[in-house]
């Protein structure tokens, strides 16, 4: 079904119309996964059904559409929720009673969007590795780039040119002599050493992840790296490089920057520019202005229930933290109706996180705490409280 710029699945299980109260529940998938490739990665049709509850799969992006700009995620994805509930009236089926969201990774940057607008159709949320930090995503992997060494000294001239030209689209002419243009990647394939002449054995040295450098001990470790191969068949081989500037997906941090600033991202790939120099402070008001259209505020209109993961290697710890405590701030004096989960990000391996003296658990994944008391554990309790 196509609809509202969004395109949705609909799974409707038999005896439906018997459920009281009925329900149904919204998947938004992730990384590039849409509406008719999300199964088996995630295996949620049939869980879903068997419960007696519709299942309304949702997207939004399309290998042949025009791109559904970001800003405009949240309301079209709830134009879509709303869609899928007339229908099923005009069908003469009950509106569900409780409509509730799924997101993970992608889907759950699109369900932080949602969440936050007046009116919002869901009764409760769920924010799996991912949410409110698309845009400190992007800044924060920009920042990266100015950390990118080669792993050997000796070819540190000839790899400070390259790191230049990360995440820049160019011309590019390999061994067989065909130009085309694509991004310059931190992973260098052959078509890469041969057109900017790296030696065989040139490579790029990944910085370590935010704040683990601000830790002696993990200062140095490399198992707190940025990882440049995600040594995952299903997903993409190289995941930095995917988020960074990756045409094939509907998120990644060029396209957060062409949305924002497009003058500085064509000064990016006309040589003229260098995109790890790119500054938000440093640029015009209105690129000002476009970013904090895209910086979800922590207003949340529904429950959550926050997710943190221990498997995407470009949910960074600190931009799931910022997110958080917007949430923490904006409710001052109020419940909160979240449940902070356990560990987000690569090589999350902290004990604990700390959101304005409060400390909370870290090494329970998939451990709900009590927001009032962060050192308590509440079980099943979070999850049953819907």
């Amino acid at each position: 079904m196509a609809g509202c710029g969004a395109v949705s699945l609909i799974a409707v299980p038999q005896g439906y119309h018997k459920a009281a109260p009925s329900r149904m529940v919204s998947f938004a998938p992730g990384g590039w996964y849409t509406e008719y490739t999300f199964e088996p990665r995630y295996a949620v049709r049939s869980p879903v059904l068997r419960r007696g509850y519709v299942l309304c799969v949702v997207n939004a992006w399309s290998t042949v559409a025009t791109p559904i700009p970001l800003a405009q995620w949240g309301p079209r994805l709830n134009e879509v929720v709303v869609f899928a509930q007339k229908m099923l009236s005009g069908l003469g089926l009950p509106a569900p009673t409780y409509t509730y969201a799924w997101g993970e990774s992608r889907g759950a940057r699109m369900l932080a969007y949602s969440s936050e607008l007046a009116g919002t159709s869901f009764h409760g949320v769920i924010e799996e590795r991912g949410g409110g930090d698309l845009v400190e995503s992007a800044l924060e992997q920009i920042r990266l780039l100015n950390d990118l060494r080669a792993v050997s000294p000796a070819d540190g001239q000839v790899m400070t040119d390259y790191i230049n030209r990360i995440g820049r689209r160019m011309k590019i002419t390999p061994r067989s002599g065909a130009s085309y243009e694509k991004f310059i990647p931190t992973v260098p394939t052959d078509d890469e050493r041969f057109f900017f002449k790296l030696p065989a054995t040139a490579g790029i040295l990944m910085p370590i992840i935010p704040p683990y450098t601000d830790n002696p001990a993990t200062a140095h470790d490399s198992r707190f790296r940025v990882p440049s191969t995600s040594g995952d068949p299903t997903a993409d081989p190289h995941p930095f490089d995917a988020t960074l500037a990756s045409t094939a997906g509907p998120i990644n941090t060029r396209r957060v920057l062409n949305e924002v600033d497009p003058a500085y991202g064509a000064a990016v790939d006309n040589g003229t520019a260098l995109l790890r120099n790119w500054d938000p402070v440093t640029r015009p008001p209105e690129v000002r202005a476009a970013i904090s259209r895209l910086i979800p505020t922590g207003q949340i209109k529904t429950k959550i229930l926050k997710v943190h993961g221990t498997m995407d290697p470009n949910i960074y710890p600190l931009t799931a933290i910022k997110y958080v405590q917007k949430i923490v701030d904006q409710r001052t004096g109020k419940p909160i109706p979240m449940v902070p989960c356990a560990r987000n990000g690569p090589c999350a391996r902290h004990a604990q996180r700390k959101v304005r003296g409060r400390e909370w658990q870290d090494n329970y994944p998939r451990c709900p705490v009590d927001p009032s008391r962060p050192t308590r554990k509440l079980g099943g309790k979070g999850y049953r409280s819907w």
